[in-house]
């Protein structure tokens, strides 16, 4: 029943919500530029965006008919914000059903439901089946061959059908993680390989971890020469080569995109996930230690390759965008991974009071962010953070004549530096 009210409570506050467009103008049409290039075989195909290939089955429902855009969008992002939660009591059994309440707690007291919902942007989806997969894996790493678990298999082998087809380094970074992973356990893997059980486990796991993925891979690249003629990402790959920002500035985007009092992960997660930590620890769980270890792998690398990206908020959003996937991610591979906590958990040594007490200030600068715009007067929220001051009104002024005469030269520029610094410089309050 409460799985039923969150959905709604989801589907009603993106409804409610103002719809944010963020990058759907350029991939909405994607699914009829394909049919086009399809009906009159062409390639590469012109007219279809630089996004990959999960974007095209977006593109796809919203051209439907059968319900408006944002309708389509906000239903699809609530059903994905819900899978983890049907995908812990499936396997699961059914049981623990009071373990899901952390988790949505999480989601309804983060930006998600104001800023995510309704929105063009696909970071929250790619975030769910992302986590889903390191979640599956990280329990099936760690139930060995003397508990086999063929649900974990099912869901890891589906979710890696799907998480790379959102971004092209998807793949890389998860599998990244993974790896570090199964280093930390060589030793185990090892006693596993002496053994002809513990053989085929390893190699039935592999094969369900790394085919799913592989397959994906291809898919992509299939979907990138039908656009440009090679399998390479092109548009992603052009745009970075026209906007590679130096390494000191790459320094201050890591640096804001982790600590910016406007959106930074630190501001925009901290809270969330302290909601699903401390909910699950009152139950007497926690996540699998490799969960969050894989998650935070993912997450260090994921900041550490966007801040050699031109726009590493991925402007316009609220808050960090595009560490959206490896932050939330994080919370749904924890709750997958669940389990009883052992009596060394229990114990609350002194270095636990000390981190939880130095956490208290940022769990509360976290939560006043989260509750800024809820405080500000409707549909003001977004273009105070886009548009803070002096420098960032000179940038939209700047944005139809030199930003045009320039192309992409202009997002290298000092106008655009000036507004990035203070876009990530500038405090949420409410207005």
């Amino acid at each position: 029943m409460l799985l039923l009210l969150s959905a709604a409570a989801l589907w009603q506050a993106g409804r409610t919500a103002q719809f944010n467009p963020t990058d759907y103008a350029a991939w909405q049409g994607d699914w009829t530029a394909v049919a086009s290039c399809l009906d009159a075989p062409a390639v590469p195909c012109s007219g279809v965006s630089k996004f990959p290939l999960a974007y095209l089955m977006n593109a796809g429902l919203a051209g439907s008919g059968h319900v408006n855009d944002r309708s389509m969008l906000t239903t699809v992002n609530v059903v994905s914000l819900l899978l983890p939660a049907l995908a812990f009591l499936w396997l699961q059994r059914g049981r623990g059903a009071h373990l899901i309440y952390p988790y949505l707690a999480s989601i309804l007291l983060s930006p998600l439901p104001l800023f995510y919902i309704a929105s063009g942007a696909m970071e929250l989806q790619s975030a769910v089946f992302s986590g889903l997969y390191l979640g599956a894996f990280v329990r099936l790493l760690e139930a060995g061959p003397s508990k086999p678990s063929k649900d974990t298999g099912i869901l890891l082998f589906s979710t890696g059908l799907i998480f790379p087809l959102y971004k092209d380094t998807a793949a890389v970074l998860v599998g990244a993680a993974c790896l570090v992973l199964l280093w930390l356990h060589r030793h185990q893997l090892r006693q596993w390989a002496g053994v002809g059980e513990g053989r085929r486990f390893l190699w039935r796991a592999a094969a369900v971890a790394a085919v799913p993925v592989a397959l994906a891979v291809t898919l992509s690249a299939f979907y990138n020469l039908f656009r440009y003629g090679t399998p390479l990402p092109l548009g992603y790959m052009e745009e970075a080569r026209q906007t590679l920002p130096t390494l000191g500035k790459s320094a201050e985007f890591l640096a804001g995109s982790l600590l910016s009092p406007n959106g930074g992960a630190l501001v925009f997660w901290t809270f969330p996930v302290f909601v699903a930590l401390a909910g699950w620890r009152l139950e007497g769980w926690v996540p699998r230690r490799a969960a969050l270890i894989g998650s935070g792998l993912v997450l260090a690398i994921s900041a550490l390759a966007f801040a050699r990206w031109w726009a590493p908020f991925g402007w316009d959003s609220w808050g960090n965008r595009l560490l959206l996937p490896p932050t939330f991610a994080l919370i749904v591979a924890a709750m997958i991974s669940l389990r009883p906590r052992r009596i060394a958990d229990q114990a609350v040594s002194q270095a636990r009071v000390v981190a939880f007490g130095a956490s208290l200030p940022v769990i509360a600068v976290s939560a006043m962010y989260i509750l800024a715009p809820y405080l500000s007067s409707a549909e003001r929220a977004m273009p105070d953070s886009l548009w803070p001051g002096a420098a960032c009104d000179r940038m939209r002024q700047a944005l139809p004549e030199q930003a045009l005469a320039e192309g992409m030269a202009f997002w290298r520029g000092q106008v655009y530096y000036d507004c990035a610094r203070e876009r990530m410089l500038h405090i949420p309050a409410p207005r």
